[in-house]
Protein backbone atom coordinates (compact mmCIF):
# COMPACT_ATOMS: atom_id res chain seq x y z
CA UNK A 1 0.00 0.00 0.00
CA UNK A 2 1.38 3.35 -0.79
CA UNK A 3 1.74 4.95 2.57
CA UNK A 4 1.35 8.21 1.87
CA UNK A 5 -2.37 7.92 0.02
CA UNK A 6 -3.47 4.77 1.83
CA UNK A 7 -4.46 3.62 -1.37
CA UNK A 8 -2.82 0.62 -3.57
CA UNK A 9 0.20 1.21 -6.23
CA UNK A 10 -0.91 1.62 -9.83
CA UNK A 11 0.81 -1.18 -11.42
CA UNK A 12 3.15 -0.75 -13.89
CA UNK A 13 2.06 -2.01 -17.65
CA UNK A 14 4.95 -2.62 -20.22
CA UNK A 15 3.17 -2.73 -24.58
CA UNK A 16 5.50 -3.92 -26.65
CA UNK A 17 5.38 -2.75 -30.14
CA UNK A 18 3.25 0.46 -28.68
CA UNK A 19 3.54 2.04 -32.55
CA UNK A 20 1.56 -0.57 -34.56
CA UNK A 21 -1.78 -0.39 -35.07
CA UNK A 22 -3.39 -2.38 -32.00
CA UNK A 23 -0.47 -0.96 -29.92
CA UNK A 24 -1.40 2.88 -30.36
CA UNK A 25 -5.57 2.12 -30.13
CA UNK A 26 -4.53 -0.01 -26.96
CA UNK A 27 -1.74 2.79 -25.10
CA UNK A 28 -4.87 5.57 -26.04
CA UNK A 29 -7.21 3.41 -23.90
CA UNK A 30 -4.40 2.66 -21.04
CA UNK A 31 -3.58 6.11 -20.80
CA UNK A 32 -7.32 6.88 -19.75
CA UNK A 33 -6.90 4.28 -17.44
CA UNK A 34 -4.04 6.47 -15.73
CA UNK A 35 -5.54 5.55 -12.41
CA UNK A 36 -5.21 2.38 -12.53
CA UNK A 37 -2.16 1.82 -14.86
CA UNK A 38 1.26 3.63 -15.38
CA UNK A 39 1.77 2.68 -18.48
CA UNK A 40 5.70 2.03 -20.42
CA UNK A 41 5.90 1.41 -24.17
CA UNK A 42 8.44 0.00 -26.35
CA UNK A 43 9.03 -0.06 -29.81
CA UNK A 44 11.92 0.25 -32.28
CA UNK A 45 10.39 4.02 -33.21
CA UNK A 46 8.20 6.12 -31.39
CA UNK A 47 8.99 9.16 -28.67
CA UNK A 48 7.33 10.09 -25.59
CA UNK A 49 6.97 9.89 -21.95
CA UNK A 50 8.23 6.11 -20.26
CA UNK A 51 8.84 5.47 -23.82
CA UNK A 52 11.80 3.27 -24.71
CA UNK A 53 13.53 2.61 -28.19
CA UNK A 54 15.16 -0.68 -28.58
CA UNK A 55 14.24 -3.58 -30.85
CA UNK A 56 13.32 -6.53 -29.61
CA UNK A 57 16.01 -8.55 -30.97
CA UNK A 58 18.52 -6.22 -29.26
CA UNK A 59 21.39 -7.57 -26.67
CA UNK A 60 20.04 -4.32 -24.51
CA UNK A 61 16.21 -5.76 -24.38
CA UNK A 62 16.53 -7.50 -21.29
CA UNK A 63 18.27 -4.52 -19.65
CA UNK A 64 15.54 -2.14 -20.34
CA UNK A 65 12.74 -4.64 -19.51
CA UNK A 66 14.43 -5.01 -16.43
CA UNK A 67 14.93 -0.97 -15.67
CA UNK A 68 11.02 -0.80 -16.27
CA UNK A 69 10.40 -3.99 -13.79
CA UNK A 70 7.21 -4.23 -15.24
CA UNK A 71 3.76 -5.88 -12.86
CA UNK A 72 2.08 -6.93 -16.68
CA UNK A 73 3.77 -7.32 -19.79
CA UNK A 74 1.48 -6.82 -23.42
CA UNK A 75 3.56 -8.54 -26.12
CA UNK A 76 2.42 -7.25 -29.38
CA UNK A 77 5.74 -6.63 -31.16
CA UNK A 78 6.66 -8.30 -34.55
CA UNK A 79 5.91 -9.28 -37.82
CA UNK A 80 2.61 -8.77 -38.49
CA UNK A 81 2.94 -9.81 -42.31
CA UNK A 82 2.63 -13.17 -44.30
CA UNK A 83 4.58 -11.83 -47.46
CA UNK A 84 7.16 -10.54 -45.45
CA UNK A 85 7.73 -14.51 -43.69
CA UNK A 86 7.99 -16.24 -46.65
CA UNK A 87 10.02 -13.62 -48.76
CA UNK A 88 12.01 -13.30 -45.34
CA UNK A 89 11.81 -16.55 -43.08
CA UNK A 90 14.88 -16.44 -40.73
CA UNK A 91 14.01 -12.68 -40.25
CA UNK A 92 10.33 -13.57 -39.68
CA UNK A 93 11.77 -16.40 -37.06
CA UNK A 94 14.09 -14.01 -35.57
CA UNK A 95 11.67 -11.16 -34.42
CA UNK A 96 8.54 -13.44 -33.85
CA UNK A 97 9.92 -16.45 -32.18
CA UNK A 98 13.28 -15.55 -30.75
CA UNK A 99 11.97 -11.92 -30.14
CA UNK A 100 9.15 -13.80 -27.93
CA UNK A 101 11.52 -15.90 -26.14
CA UNK A 102 13.81 -12.92 -24.83
CA UNK A 103 10.83 -10.65 -23.77
CA UNK A 104 9.37 -13.85 -21.81
CA UNK A 105 12.89 -14.42 -20.86
CA UNK A 106 13.50 -10.95 -19.49
CA UNK A 107 10.07 -10.76 -17.93
CA UNK A 108 10.93 -14.17 -15.88
CA UNK A 109 13.72 -11.47 -14.02
CA UNK A 110 11.48 -9.10 -13.20
CA UNK A 111 8.28 -8.78 -10.71
CA UNK A 112 5.61 -9.40 -14.05
CA UNK A 113 3.12 -11.65 -12.76
CA UNK A 114 1.14 -11.61 -15.96
CA UNK A 115 2.52 -12.00 -19.77
CA UNK A 116 -0.44 -11.53 -22.48
CA UNK A 117 0.28 -12.59 -25.82
CA UNK A 118 -1.08 -11.99 -29.12
CA UNK A 119 -1.22 -14.41 -31.79
CA UNK A 120 -2.39 -15.23 -35.13
CA UNK A 121 -5.80 -17.05 -35.01
CA UNK A 122 -6.07 -17.22 -38.40
CA UNK A 123 -2.42 -18.12 -39.58
CA UNK A 124 -1.57 -21.32 -36.88
CA UNK A 125 -4.57 -23.71 -37.24
CA UNK A 126 -4.83 -26.84 -39.41
CA UNK A 127 -7.30 -24.64 -42.23
CA UNK A 128 -8.53 -28.59 -43.73
CA UNK A 129 -9.88 -29.62 -40.18
CA UNK A 130 -13.30 -29.18 -39.22
CA UNK A 131 -14.74 -25.37 -38.82
CA UNK A 132 -15.10 -23.27 -36.42
CA UNK A 133 -11.93 -23.65 -35.00
CA UNK A 134 -11.33 -24.09 -31.08
CA UNK A 135 -8.39 -23.80 -28.96
CA UNK A 136 -8.28 -27.49 -29.44
CA UNK A 137 -8.28 -27.73 -33.17
CA UNK A 138 -4.88 -29.38 -34.16
CA UNK A 139 -2.53 -26.31 -35.67
CA UNK A 140 -0.62 -26.72 -39.07
CA UNK A 141 0.54 -23.08 -40.06
CA UNK A 142 0.76 -22.96 -43.98
CA UNK A 143 3.39 -19.93 -43.64
CA UNK A 144 6.47 -18.86 -41.76
CA UNK A 145 4.70 -16.58 -40.51
CA UNK A 146 1.89 -18.72 -38.56
CA UNK A 147 4.48 -21.23 -37.59
CA UNK A 148 6.70 -18.18 -36.12
CA UNK A 149 3.45 -16.76 -33.88
CA UNK A 150 3.23 -20.42 -33.05
CA UNK A 151 6.41 -21.31 -31.94
CA UNK A 152 6.17 -17.86 -29.69
CA UNK A 153 3.24 -19.07 -27.64
CA UNK A 154 5.24 -22.42 -27.21
CA UNK A 155 7.81 -20.82 -25.31
CA UNK A 156 5.59 -19.01 -23.24
CA UNK A 157 3.31 -21.68 -22.46
CA UNK A 158 6.51 -23.99 -21.61
CA UNK A 159 8.56 -21.24 -19.97
CA UNK A 160 5.80 -19.34 -17.47
CA UNK A 161 6.20 -20.12 -13.83
CA UNK A 162 4.15 -20.10 -11.08
CA UNK A 163 4.80 -16.71 -10.45
CA UNK A 164 4.23 -15.96 -14.39
CA UNK A 165 0.42 -16.65 -15.12
CA UNK A 166 -0.62 -16.23 -19.09
CA UNK A 167 -2.62 -15.55 -21.60
CA UNK A 168 -2.09 -16.25 -25.59
CA UNK A 169 -5.26 -14.75 -27.25
CA UNK A 170 -5.16 -15.64 -31.02
CA UNK A 171 -6.99 -13.07 -32.62
CA UNK A 172 -8.94 -13.72 -36.23
CA UNK A 173 -8.55 -10.82 -38.96
CA UNK A 174 -8.55 -7.56 -36.87
CA UNK A 175 -9.68 -4.60 -38.60
CA UNK A 176 -10.35 -0.48 -37.82
CA UNK A 177 -9.99 2.53 -39.36
CA UNK A 178 -8.28 2.30 -42.71
CA UNK A 179 -6.63 5.73 -42.31
CA UNK A 180 -4.78 4.25 -38.88
CA UNK A 181 -4.48 0.37 -39.87
CA UNK A 182 -3.22 1.09 -43.52
CA UNK A 183 -2.47 -2.72 -44.65
CA UNK A 184 -4.86 -5.60 -44.77
CA UNK A 185 -7.67 -7.07 -46.93
CA UNK A 186 -10.11 -4.12 -46.15
CA UNK A 187 -7.52 -1.35 -46.48
CA UNK A 188 -6.51 -3.18 -49.81
CA UNK A 189 -10.18 -3.33 -51.08
CA UNK A 190 -10.55 -0.01 -50.49
CA UNK A 191 -7.79 1.69 -51.40
CA UNK A 192 -8.32 0.16 -54.99
CA UNK A 193 -11.94 1.39 -55.17
CA UNK A 194 -11.00 4.94 -54.10
CA UNK A 195 -8.54 4.82 -56.69
CA UNK A 196 -10.86 3.48 -59.10
CA UNK A 197 -8.95 0.13 -59.67
CA UNK A 198 -9.96 -2.99 -59.78
CA UNK A 199 -9.83 -4.54 -56.32
CA UNK A 200 -7.81 -8.15 -56.68
CA UNK A 201 -9.77 -11.05 -54.79
CA UNK A 202 -7.24 -14.12 -53.59
CA UNK A 203 -9.99 -16.74 -53.72
CA UNK A 204 -13.53 -15.53 -53.93
CA UNK A 205 -14.60 -17.75 -51.74
CA UNK A 206 -11.94 -18.17 -49.27
CA UNK A 207 -13.44 -17.45 -45.66
CA UNK A 208 -12.74 -14.59 -42.88
CA UNK A 209 -13.41 -14.38 -39.68
CA UNK A 210 -13.19 -10.12 -38.88
CA UNK A 211 -12.79 -8.59 -35.71
CA UNK A 212 -13.43 -5.04 -35.07
CA UNK A 213 -10.25 -3.11 -33.22
CA UNK A 214 -12.28 -2.22 -30.04
CA UNK A 215 -13.69 -5.51 -29.16
CA UNK A 216 -9.79 -6.65 -29.17
CA UNK A 217 -8.79 -3.81 -26.99
CA UNK A 218 -11.26 -4.56 -24.30
CA UNK A 219 -10.45 -8.34 -24.13
CA UNK A 220 -7.19 -7.37 -23.77
CA UNK A 221 -7.86 -4.64 -20.70
CA UNK A 222 -10.12 -7.68 -19.34
CA UNK A 223 -7.13 -10.32 -19.71
CA UNK A 224 -5.00 -7.69 -17.83
CA UNK A 225 -6.75 -8.92 -14.76
CA UNK A 226 -7.88 -12.55 -15.55
CA UNK A 227 -5.25 -14.37 -16.66
CA UNK A 228 -6.34 -17.34 -18.21
CA UNK A 229 -3.06 -19.13 -18.47
CA UNK A 230 -4.32 -20.62 -21.79
CA UNK A 231 -4.86 -19.56 -25.34
CA UNK A 232 -7.80 -17.82 -26.34
CA UNK A 233 -9.34 -17.71 -29.66
CA UNK A 234 -10.72 -13.71 -30.37
CA UNK A 235 -12.97 -13.24 -32.94
CA UNK A 236 -16.76 -12.14 -33.64
CA UNK A 237 -17.67 -15.85 -34.48
CA UNK A 238 -19.27 -15.48 -38.11
CA UNK A 239 -17.14 -15.45 -41.47
CA UNK A 240 -17.93 -13.95 -44.78
CA UNK A 241 -16.22 -14.69 -48.15
CA UNK A 242 -13.88 -12.36 -49.53
CA UNK A 243 -16.74 -11.87 -52.68
CA UNK A 244 -19.37 -10.93 -49.73
CA UNK A 245 -16.66 -8.71 -48.18
CA UNK A 246 -16.28 -6.69 -51.11
CA UNK A 247 -19.88 -6.39 -52.23
CA UNK A 248 -20.40 -4.89 -48.26
CA UNK A 249 -17.46 -2.49 -48.56
CA UNK A 250 -18.69 -1.55 -52.53
CA UNK A 251 -22.23 -0.57 -50.67
CA UNK A 252 -20.99 1.39 -48.26
CA UNK A 253 -18.91 3.67 -50.95
CA UNK A 254 -21.60 2.94 -53.36
CA UNK A 255 -19.17 1.89 -55.80
CA UNK A 256 -19.70 -1.00 -58.22
CA UNK A 257 -16.06 -2.60 -59.84
CA UNK A 258 -15.61 -5.58 -61.05
CA UNK A 259 -13.40 -7.40 -59.34
CA UNK A 260 -10.24 -9.64 -60.57
CA UNK A 261 -10.59 -12.80 -59.28
CA UNK A 262 -7.47 -15.03 -58.51
CA UNK A 263 -6.31 -18.07 -57.43
CA UNK A 264 -5.36 -18.76 -53.63
CA UNK A 265 -1.60 -18.78 -53.24
CA UNK A 266 -0.59 -22.41 -51.60
CA UNK A 267 0.43 -20.47 -48.46
CA UNK A 268 -2.76 -18.62 -47.97
CA UNK A 269 -5.00 -20.08 -45.46
CA UNK A 270 -8.68 -20.73 -47.26
CA UNK A 271 -10.81 -20.73 -44.24
CA UNK A 272 -10.29 -18.99 -41.15
CA UNK A 273 -13.27 -19.62 -38.71
CA UNK A 274 -12.89 -19.59 -34.75
CA UNK A 275 -15.34 -20.50 -32.09
CA UNK A 276 -14.48 -17.67 -29.30
CA UNK A 277 -16.81 -19.42 -26.74
CA UNK A 278 -13.70 -19.95 -24.20
CA UNK A 279 -13.09 -16.36 -24.30
CA UNK A 280 -16.51 -15.90 -23.57
CA UNK A 281 -16.11 -18.58 -20.97
CA UNK A 282 -13.12 -17.65 -18.84
CA UNK A 283 -13.08 -13.82 -19.64
CA UNK A 284 -16.79 -13.04 -19.65
CA UNK A 285 -16.22 -10.95 -23.26
CA UNK A 286 -18.46 -10.56 -25.79
CA UNK A 287 -17.67 -8.90 -29.11
CA UNK A 288 -20.06 -6.26 -29.75
CA UNK A 289 -19.04 -4.40 -33.23
CA UNK A 290 -20.51 -6.76 -35.90
CA UNK A 291 -19.02 -6.51 -39.46
CA UNK A 292 -21.32 -3.85 -40.94
CA UNK A 293 -21.23 -1.84 -38.37
CA UNK A 294 -17.43 -1.67 -37.91
CA UNK A 295 -17.23 -1.68 -41.37
CA UNK A 296 -18.66 1.92 -41.45
CA UNK A 297 -17.08 2.77 -39.28
CA UNK A 298 -13.21 1.84 -40.32
CA UNK A 299 -14.08 3.45 -43.80
CA UNK A 300 -15.06 6.99 -42.51
CA UNK A 301 -13.34 9.78 -42.49
CA UNK A 302 -11.75 10.73 -39.40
Amino acid sequence: MDSFSGRKLMKRILVTGSEGFIGKRLCKQLRILNYKYTLFTLDRIGTGVNHTVVDITSNSLESEILRINPDIIIHLAGNVSVKFSIENPLADFQVNALGTLAVVSSALKTKCSNFLYLTSGGAIYNSSERFPFTEDSPTKPKSPYGLSKLIGEQYLDLLATEGLNWTSLAVSNCYGSVYEQKQGVIYSMWRDLMDGVSPRIYGANVLRDFIYIDDVIEIILIACEKPSNRRLNVSFGTSITLSQLLEKIQMILHTNIQPIILPVSSRDVPTSSLDNSNARKFLGWVPKTNLDQGLRLSLAHN
